[in-house]
């Protein structure tokens, strides 16, 4: 089984393998494993790159002036696709003998290239920004339509090496965008991902024994929100898990996974920096996991004591639970039993508390020993508390004065003496016409605030809120529901409505993604001009 490691070295053209064998060795020195595949696996071997790349938390790539092969290619696509930190990093050579007559000719081909603030000159930033310099004539702005990378931060790194000012003679001989018309061609992928990879660029000097300033800057910006990043890979392989297994329920986050996951989903979508961005599945496969097979709507919850499982209808006859356990299933109306449809090693208050949120109606069965059952009236004031139907069911004569307040003067059914089947007594059919008034409603109420809870229990990330359509279907049910006097929606379904609604009338703001490319070039010829000025 294939363990998790801190960098994936990808290398472009084997001229650049010393370097990355020589970054591999800096890596491993600084506690970090770092993994070069020999033999790359070929591109039509998706499973094998998915396994390599979802394991690495971070992928640094060597840039090269020259197009990428299929198999380094294919890698670096499914780094995106996944969203991992993507570092793209240029060579640096140290510099023995300053520059020549040649370095100065190639110096001034680059004078023109704009930049701001000289005070920055030693600092590069992300890939994320607008230029008019095309990367790849051969692209066209259809062929780039969609690309995203608004997003993306633009925080700097410093660069403050003295050691080294030449770049890799390789790369300064050629037009030094070419080495980016191979991320030109990704971000046309990318375009039809609608997703918003971090790409980090950075120029590196990995020779002679002491470690340079750039590659202590390289080793710090692995550091930085690491256990973010690690979360994510660990994250992205169950979640590809759960895919792979046709998203059972079974391979669920539970637990103190869950809210380490729920944890990890805010704290990366609100995080600066050199990150990472969920994924939609990983998006998906957390949300899924909120919920559990006890979440499973029905229409009636069944609340009843302990001692009341055998009290008959009549002398001699059955027990009046199984009479109306017999009646709901007649009627095809789904139940759920705290006695019979908990687990065993569930904690009943909890299992209680999920059941009723999520039925139609709480029917309890009132007798003397439910008026003094703890989890039959807390589960009675939970109900209420959710706005949920009650439907009170009289299986022994109880004193009127000892009932709870909310369930004085409420209208029950009167199952005393009642002889089965009770589908054919009064009482049976003025339970199943009770339970089937306007159960429309309440199941529309049900859903709605299953939604709500499950958008709360993810500490409200946007990601849980209602599709635009979903959000104006509830939104009129709102409206209607709040002139009823009874069974109203709770302010947390009405919050949940009110924020859906408000996301879908944001607006959204991008740079074209010619814009987003031509400053990529644009960054990079700046620093280029820097360092060869120097």
């Amino acid at each position: 089984m294939l363990s998790f490691y801190d960098a994936l070295i990808l290398v472009g053209h084997s001229s650049h393998q010393p370097y990355a064998d020589r970054l591999n060795q800096w890596l491993k020195q600084y506690g970090y494993t770092a993994w070069q595949p020999a033999t790359l696996p070929p591109s039509h071997a998706p499973n094998t790159i998915d396994a390599v790349v979802s394991h690495a938390h971070n992928v640094l790539l060597v840039a090269t002036p020259t197009v990428y092969p299929n198999d380094v290619r294919a890698m670096i696509e499914q780094a995106m696709a996944y969203h991992k930190r993507l570092f793209v990093i240029v060579p640096l050579v140290p510099e023995e003998d300053g520059l020549d007559a040649t370095d100065e000719a190639d110096s001034e081909t680059l004078t023109d290239a704009t930049h701001s603030d000289r005070a920055n000159s030693d600092r590069i930033a992300n890939f994320d920004g607008t230029s008019s310099d095309g990367i790849n004539p051969d692209l066209s702005s259809d062929d780039l339509a969609g690309a995203d990378l608004a997003n993306a931060d633009p925080t700097h790194f410093a660069l403050t090496s003295q050691d080294f000012t030449t770049l890799d003679r390789d790369l300064l001989d050629r037009d030094p965008m070419e080495a980016l018309s191979a991320l030109a061609d990704l971000m046309e992928w990318e375009s039809h991902r609608q997703t918003n990879p971090w790409l980090v660029q950075m120029a590196v000097q990995v020779e002679g024994d002491v470690p340079s300033t750039s590659l202590l800057q390289l080793i710090e910006t692995l550091q930085d929100q690491a256990e973010l990043i690690h979360q994510h890979s660990r994250l992205l392989v169950r979640a590809l898990q759960w895919s792979s297994h046709d998203y059972a329920a079974q391979h669920w986050l539970t637990e103190s996974d869950l809210t380490q996951a729920i944890q990890w989903l805010n704290a990366i979508t609100q995080a600066s920096g050199p990150t990472c961005q969920p994924t939609a599945l990983q998006q998906d496969f957390i949300i899924a996991s909120t919920q559990s097979t006890d979440d499973a709507i029905v229409t009636v919850l069944l609340a009843y004591a302990d001692g009341d499982r055998e009290i008959p209808l009549s002398p001699g006859g059955p027990a009046s639970l199984d009479a109306l356990r017999d009646l709901l299933q007649a009627a095809g109306i789904s139940m759920w039993d705290l006695h019979n449809d908990c687990p065993p090693e569930a904690n009943l208050e909890i299992a209680l508390s999920r059941a009723t949120e999520a039925c139609d109606n709480y029917v309890i069965l009132l007798s003397p020993h439910a008026l003094g059952h703890a989890l039959c009236l807390e589960g009675l004031l939970f109900a209420l508390s959710m706005n949920k139907r009650i439907v009170p069911v009289l299986l022994s004569t109880v004193d009127a004065d000892h009932l709870p307040e909310p369930l004085q003067g409420m209208p029950w059914v009167d199952l005393r003496g009642a002889k089965p089947p009770l589908s054919t007594t009064n009482a049976g059919r003025q339970l199943i016409q009770a339970l089937r008034h306007e159960a429309d409603y309440h199941r529309t109420h049900t859903q709605l605030l299953m939604a709500a809870l499950r958008w709360e229990r993810q500490q409200r990330h946007p990601n849980g809120l209602l599709s635009p359509q979903e959000a104006r279907t509830y939104h009129r049910w709102i409206q209607e529901a709040q002139q009823r006097s009874r069974h109203r929606p709770i302010y947390l379904q009405e919050l949940f409505i009110t924020e859906s609604l408000r996301r879908t009338t944001l607006p959204t703001h991008s740079d074209s993604p010619r814009q987003i490319l031509a400053q990529m070039t644009d960054h990079m010829k700046t620093w280029l001009a820097q360092r060869i000025h120097r």
